[in-house]
Order: C-alpha cells, then sequence, then structure tokens
C-alpha cells in the first residue's frame, strides 16, 4: 500500500497529466523524437480554450505527454503513453485545472488510406473537488498525415456521464 501512495504521490507532483481534450492518438510518435501541437478546442458550450501539446519520445512505444491549456480555466498536465500494439495505446497521468485530477485513456486507430486515420477510445478521469467525480468521456477523431512533418486533427470527445462537458477541437500537430 505504501509504495502505491508513494507512486501515485510521485505521478501527480512529477507529471501533473494528460485530460480528456483533443489530440488522442493509438499510435506512438512516428519515428519522431518531438512532437508539438496547438488546438483551439470548445470546451462545454461556450468555453473556449487553446491547448498546447508536447510529446517527448522515451523509446519506442512510450512517450511523456505534456499538455497546457489557456483561456476559461487554465489547465496544465502531463502523462505517459504507452503503445500496446500498433494500432492501439494507453496513457495515464494528472492535471490540474481548479482541481487535481488523474486520467486514464485507452485509444485505437482504424487506418483510412495511408496517411489517415480514424481514432477512438475512452477517456476516463479522477477528479478530486470535495467529493470524488469520474466523468468518462469517447473520443472520436481524425487525424491527417499532410507531410512527414505535419499533421491535422479534428476531434471529438463526448461524455458519457452528466459530471463533464463535451469537448471539440482541432488544429496541427508539427514533428521533430
Amino acid at each position: 500500500m505504501r509504495k502505491f501512495i508513494l507512486t501515485v504521490t510521485a505521478l501527480m507532483l512529477i507529471t501533473m497529466g494528460m485530460h480528456a481534450q483533443v489530440f488522442n492518438a493509438g499510435t506512438g510518435l512516428r519515428g519522431n523524437a518531438v512532437s508539438l501541437g496547438i488546438a483551439p478546442t470548445l470546451y462545454g458550450s461556450n468555453n473556449l480554450m487553446l491547448f498546447l501539446h508536447g510529446d517527448i519520445k522515451l523509446k519506442p512505444g512510450s512517450d511523456i505527454i505534456a499538455r497546457v491549456g489557456l483561456g476559461g480555466a487554465d489547465y496544465i498536465g502531463a502523462g505517459f503513453k504507452f503503445g500496446l500494439t500498433k494500432r492501439l495505446s494507453f496513457a495515464a497521468g494528472a492535471h490540474y485545472d481548479n482541481e487535481v485530477g488523474l486520467d486514464g485513456t485507452f485509444i485505437a486507430n482504424i487506418p483510412i488510406g495511408s496517411d489517415a486515420y480514424i481514432m477512438s477510445g475512452l477517456d476516463v478521469d479522477v477528479l478530486f473537488p470535495d467529493d470524488i467525480v469520474i466523468p468518462v468521456w469517447l473520443p472520436i477523431g481524425l487525424d491527417v498525415k499532410v507531410s512527414t512533418a505535419i499533421s491535422v486533427m479534428l476531434e471529438g470527445d463526448i461524455c458519457l456521464t452528466n459530471n463533464a462537458p463535451d469537448i471539440f477541437g482541432g488544429g496541427i500537430i508539427v514533428f521533430f
């Protein structure tokens, strides 16, 4: 139990994490070491935010993920992403946006041609305001590779529980 508590505490302190936001993907970085993205995002019916995304490849199949959201309620988070197969991934992390939250996301990709794929999965948060709240989203998105260094993504996160908003955004990712 002590090891579990220390692990969760370290994860929260070191990686403040990945939330149900745009730019989920079932694959890791495509041979690149770093990616940076920007995505205007509608969080709920009237909260427009700008999300900045960064991923750093640790090794093939695992990345560190960082997110910053500006506007409305500011957001900061980070996490780790692990490739389970060529088309499936799991990510876990933590975040802060007026409350601390832990995040878990399972994403699958379906290729549609050689330069695009549809992704979907399940995104679950555990939020710690006064009481524990557990929103669940169904992310659905499209990723189109427009060059070896650039992708364009659109994503909608449909909230499956009544305790969080739907999220929609899209933007560009640059790979280095």
